[in-house]
């Protein structure tokens, strides 16, 4: 008996020894915003993504981006503004990260130097990674069956097989003038105007495993995550 545990012990620590982890999971680098605020990447087929959403108070020139409180002037700016959810600061804001309007996505000084906002091809290029088929890559609303898991944080999502790559992403809500969703849903900014009022962002939520493209107006309040410029 002793020997035939042994033996399974060995087959075991083979097995485990012979698993290779996906490089995706392996290339963790840290970067810093201009607020000193550092953050991880990780490398996901021919891009490199920050898995924290962004937190910075400044645009990396050093600039004040405004701070928006009150729901009335956010909807109404045509100023780039960010916000806390639900107006307070965050103790560890890299874990929540900030929203922002169009207004600052459109700045082109966001992410740190180095880096920049996804754009809609850039977020179709991963969205064709995780799987989405390429009859419903250019489509407008929820497509991909099974690519929202892929992105969802295990514990708070409730998602047991999520968070197959490490993107980590998390429930944080959205501001549309007020407040909502805090929980249920995820949304970030493309760099990519859809028209004059409007421009392309990706959504996820509890009730969808599939991935949402769709355009909403600048005055939106969403997260941010930014990728690596190409050498």
């Amino acid at each position: 008996m002793k020997s035939l545990l042994l033996l399974s012990l060995l087959i075991f620590l083979s097995v485990i020894g012979c698993t290779k982890i996906p490089d995706e999971r392996l290339k963790y680098n840290p970067v810093k915003d201009i607020d000193g605020n550092e953050y991880y990447s990780i490398v996901l087929g021919d891009q490199e993504w920050m898995i924290e959403n962004l937190a910075t108070a400044h645009f990396n020139d050093g600039s004040d981006i405004l701070l928006i409180s009150n729901d009335l002037e956010w909807e109404e700016t045509t100023k780039p503004g960010y916000c806390w959810y639900f107006n307070v600061e965050p103790l560890d804001k890299k874990i929540d990260g900030a929203f922002y309007n169009f207004y600052s996505v459109n700045s082109g000084k966001l992410c740190p130097i180095g880096w920049h906002i996804p754009s809609d091809e850039e977020w179709k290029i991963f969205e064709l990674y995780l799987g989405i088929p390429e009859n419903e890559i250019d489509m407008r609303g929820w497509r991909g069956e099974g690519t929202a898991t892929l992105l969802k944080a295990r514990e708070e999502w409730n998602c047991p097989e999520g968070d197959q790559y490490g993107f980590k992403a998390l429930p944080l809500g959205f501001r549309n003038g007020c407040f909502g969703e805090r929980g249920e849903d995820a949304t970030w900014w493309t760099s990519t105007k859809y028209d004059d009022g409007t421009a392309w962002a990706r959504e996820i939520c509890n009730r969808e495993t599939t991935i949402d493209r769709n355009y909403t107006t600048y005055n939106g309040g969403f997260s941010v995550r930014c990728i690596k410029n190409n050498k």
